[in-house]
């Protein structure tokens, strides 16, 4: 992990930053594969450090938006390389969504593994660290590449030589992407003191015409009941507190 935060720290261009989320992503796949929690944890962790890295680095760029006494010719152009800087103020929130979009995955993929102890923490890392805005789009944009699919960072030389890539299997993916839905939407409600902002099953709604969608069976009610059957081994106080009220 030493490896890694020298990394960030060293990390300048685009290219860079993006294989920065190549190598923490297939670091989070061998968590998964190997279920071990302190590891996921740690990387989890990392990603916090490495988005507020970002964060500090923007917020330390010289900025003006004054520009006097120039040719239009090069007025132009001063305008269109400071829309491109300003445009780079929400480069943080671009790798932010990069990393949302593995955690959502590896969620999906732990449900899959029936592995509880991760699915919990994870679900509890994510309402913590990501606003609502942030998780939906997330959830989104997996559910756009039919979960298992990856595009996100196929483009990256790195890919080929690292693994992305969490082998979510297409025939369960539906069931176990409402369940994650499901969970993180319990999560909010527990640690929100009101109801906005919070996930909801109807996020699915966009997706009724999607035969990928429309082909999965698995009902709202049968989903729950699934997760209460266990709703002890994920450790989420938010099942023990809709538990006691049903």
């Amino acid at each position: 992990m030493k490896f890694i935060n020298e990394l960030m720290n060293r990390v300048k261009y685009p290219q860079e930053k993006r294989n920065i989320c190549v190598v923490l992503k297939s670091l989070m796949v061998k968590a998964v594969e190997k279920e071990n929690l302190s590891f996921l944890t740690e990387l989890c962790y990392l990603q916090i450090k490495f988005v507020n890295h970002l964060i500090n680095e923007q917020n330390q760029q010289p900025y003006d938006d004054k520009i006097e006494n120039i040719s239009m010719k090069l007025r132009n152009v001063a305008n269109a390389l400071q829309k491109r800087r300003k445009d780079l103020k929400n480069s943080p929130k671009y790798y932010q969504g990069i990393l949302a979009f593995s955690l959502i995955q590896a969620g999906v993929k732990t449900i899959e593994l029936s592995q509880y102890t991760l699915t919990g923490f994870l679900v509890k890392y994510i309402v913590t660290n990501f606003n609502y805005e942030e998780i939906s789009n997330a959830i989104y944009n997996v559910l756009d590449k039919k979960i298992y699919q990856d595009e996100k960072l196929n483009s990256l030389e790195l890919t080929k030589l690292l693994n992305v890539y969490f082998s979510i299997n297409p025939r369960t993916a539906v069931y176990c992407m409402k369940k994650l839905i499901l969970l993180i939407q319990a999560q909010q409600e527990f640690q929100y003191n009101n109801n906005s902002g919070i996930i909801s099953f109807n996020i699915l709604q966009k997706y009724n015409g999607d035969e990928f969608y429309r082909n999965d069976n698995f009902t709202v009610n049968y989903c729950i009941e699934k997760i209460l059957s266990v709703d002890n081994k994920y450790g989420l106080l938010a099942l023990k507190q809709i538990e006691n009220e049903s």
